[in-house]
């Protein structure tokens, strides 16, 4: 799918639509005038879908306490109308499988040819350091199995396959980057999914992860 730049006067600079990562460009009222085919990835969205709508309702970041962080008056857009810098950021996103995703943003301000401003947003993902901050502690208060501090995946009894998903889980694959790695259906790792969660008995793979991280470090204690 080819990039959708922006028409007339708001034509994207070649030094956005040249990036390397995952962009997009939206306006002084928030609107996304662009996004290239790794945010379409990175976002689970179509550019031509997108483009037209609010950033905030497309992206939907949240902080580490899971407040909303993409609003219509976000701090970006605040800092941007105000002349002030815009330091990074990191936000966390829902996909549609229920997965999160940690990103980091760095937001570039500069002026069309007719002297508008608009804001490109460059995206990295992160490490999975986030999933520990922000979910061990509730992992801890809502996962009966955490308070017993003996746990260990063996424990668990996951098969070697299971195990093999939840690992990849770790290392922040989606479920069709796992099942194209081992090669096997969407549907059977999806499956393979639901077992981890049960014989770990956690409500969510933010768990399951968290819970297997903590296991690791345990281990490595010992």
């Amino acid at each position: 799918m080819m990039d959708s730049p922006a028409p007339g006067p708001n034509r994207i600079p070649p030094w956005v639509s040249g990036m390397g990562v995952a962009a997009w460009v939206s306006d002084a009222n928030g609107t996304i005038v662009y996004m290239n085919e790794r945010a379409e990835k990175l976002l689970d969205k179509e550019s031509g879908a997108a483009i037209g709508q609010p950033c905030h309702l497309m992206v939907a970041g949240e902080g580490g306490d899971g407040q909303a962080w993409c609003e219509h008056n976000c701090r970006v857009k605040q800092a941007a109308r105000q002349g002030e810098e815009i330091e990074p950021y990191t936000i966390r996103i829902h996909d549609d499988d229920g997965d999160d995703r940690w990103l980091q943003l760095l937001v570039i301000p500069y002026k069309t040819d007719d002297g508008k401003q608009q804001l490109a947003h460059c995206a990295f993902r992160v490490d999975r350091s986030h999933i520990i901050q922000s979910y061990l502690d509730r992992v801890a208060a809502r996962t009966p199995v955490n308070a017993d501090r003996n746990f260990t995946i063996e424990s668990s009894h996951l098969s070697r396959r299971e195990r093999e998903v939840l690992q990849l889980l770790a290392e922040d694959e989606n479920l069709y980057e796992i099942a194209e790695k081992l090669g096997v259906s969407y549907y059977t790792v999806r499956n393979h999914v639901q077992h981890v969660l049960g014989k770990m008995g956690v409500h969510s793979t933010l768990e399951a992860v968290a819970l297997y991280l903590l296991s690791q470090s345990q281990e490595a204690e010992q």
